[in-house]
């Protein structure tokens, strides 16, 4: 087989691998936040976030072409109904740009789901019709997770999380002061 054949397979096989793990991940959502058996949010976390996304080595936003950790400022303005959650996504460059080319810069927060304190969602980005599926852990003061980056069907970035709560809800004002650490 030819040069030029053997990457045409690559690519395909690439694509597939892609397909199935999107596919892995819709089974696991269904079966786990199904309306019957889907724990009920443990908090409200309505508020606007802001915090990092750090790009893992070897992905083509990694500062330096992919030779080390690229850092990206983010924020989300989320909204939670019930188990659902929508909102917005804002990225920032600091080391690292957003998405290829920087094109992921923004986009609304799409079909999130909040189950106790666990949380998935997907960003979609207009610039490339391209997406972000986000999943970690909220408690009242913080959130952190990992996330998959998807364009043409393929994995295009992937990395880690971590923001806090920037904004004043009812909520946090109604909590008590954090105790202090001896």
């Amino acid at each position: 087989m030819s040069f030029a054949g053997r990457l045409h397979v690559a690519e395909a096989v690439r694509c597939c691998e892609a397909i199935a793990a999107a596919a892995m991940l819709a089974l696991t959502l269904s079966g786990c936040f199904q309306a019957g058996g889907a724990l009920p949010p443990a908090l409200d976390i309505t508020d606007f976030w802001q915090g990092v996304s750090v790009v893992t080595p070897g992905w083509p936003g990694a500062h330096g072409a992919g030779i080390g950790y690229g850092i990206q400022l983010i924020s989300l303005t989320l909204l939670e109904e019930g188990s659902r959650l929508t909102g917005f996504y804002a990225c920032e460059r600091y080391t690292a740009e957003c998405g290829d080319r920087g094109l992921h810069e923004n986009g609304p927060i799409n079909g999130g789901i909040i189950a106790g304190d666990e949380v998935n969602f997907r960003v979609t980005f207009a610039s490339d019709l391209s997406s972000c599926i986000f999943g970690g852990r909220f408690s009242i003061f913080k959130g952190q997770g990992s996330y998959h980056c998807y364009s043409g069907g393929g994995l295009i970035e992937a990395g880690k999380w971590n923001v806090r709560r920037a904004g004043v809800s009812p909520q946090l004002q109604a909590a008590p002061p954090p105790k202090p650490v001896p």
